[in-house]
Order: structure tokens, then sequence, then C-alpha cells
């Protein structure tokens, strides 16, 4: 099965790159996990990692890794999506579950946005996000106003069900 490691993660501010790896499906966790940390440049006593694959939304956490059972679950899942793959390349892309890599300067909204972005998805507007107004009105929704609307509500200055009171908002309905 390919494996995707990232590297330079445990790096604050440091550049992640990507390394694939091939195993076997019946290799060792002790041989994977190790393997995996001397890429990673992780200790093995305190590492902890998790996967995902092409089919997890990226708001979702990574699935853990820190056993046999697990590794044999994830190996079983990834046999069943490249028999539906019809082609496409299956990889499990593994993650550092340890510390918290990123500047305390960034704010990490995207389970928000998954949210309201599932909330405002318009039936009516295919492929297109709406406000719908108490009059039933449809404002249409681009990027830069998701973004804006999610981080008020991130900071506690809108709901899911109503739009921050700024000026991007301006032409809705309070």
């Amino acid at each position: 099965i390919s494996v995707s490691v990232p590297l330079n993660t445990g790096v604050v501010g440091g550049t992640v790159s990507h390394v694939q790896l091939h195993f076997a499906l019946d290799v060792d966790f002790k041989d994977f996990f190790s393997h995996v940390c001397v890429k990673m440049d992780l200790d093995p006593k305190v590492a902890e990692i998790g996967y995902k694959y092409h089919t997890d939304q990226a708001c979702d956490p990574p699935h853990q890794l820190s056993d046999s059972e697990q590794l044999s679950e994830a190996f079983e899942h990834g046999c069943q999506l490249m028999k539906q793959a019809c082609g496409r390349q299956v990889i499990l892309e593994i993650h550092n579950l340890v510390g918290d890599t990123q500047p305390s300067t960034v704010m990490s909204f995207a389970s928000e946005f998954c949210k309201l972005k599932e909330r405002l998805s318009c039936a009516q507007h295919a492929g297109k996000y709406c406000y719908v107004t108490p009059t039933s009105d449809h404002d249409a929704l681009d990027i830069y106003k998701l973004t804006s609307w999610v981080k008020s509500i991130f900071l506690g200055n809108a709901t899911y069900e109503q739009p921050p009171e700024m000026s991007t908002f301006d032409h809705m309905p309070k």
C-alpha cells in the first residue's frame, strides 16, 4: 500500500513536504511505526500518528494509528478503496498528531467552515451557497463572504443562522 509521509511536521514554521513509501499489507506495526517515525524525524516513544484517505473530509480529524489493529483497519480500508478506485491511485496520508505546530497567531476554523457550507448549500442554486432571508430571498455568498461569516462565528460575533453585522453583509436584512 502507498503511504504519504509528511516531513518537517515537528518544525514550527518549517515547510512541510511529503515522501511516498510502499508497505506490504502484512507489515508488522512496530516496523511500520518505527519506519514512519524515522522518516518524520519523530521520537517513537512519544510520537502519535494518524491517517486519512482521499475520501475523508478536510475538516475531519485524522484516524488514530497507534496499534496493529488500527493499522490493519487502515490497510483494509485502503484495499476497499483500491477496488473502487477505477485507476485512481489510493494513498494513505500520515498525520503527526502531537503538538501544535501552528504559530499562535493562526486561527483554524476549518470545522466551522465545513458546517457553514453544509448549512448554506443551496438546493435552488446548484453548487452555490445562499443565505436565505426571512422573506425567502436568496443572497448568494462568495468565498470572501463565507470566510468573513465563519471568522465571525469562530470569534463569537455571529451564528450559523445569522450573518455578522459588517459592511460585507449590509445588503442582507438583519
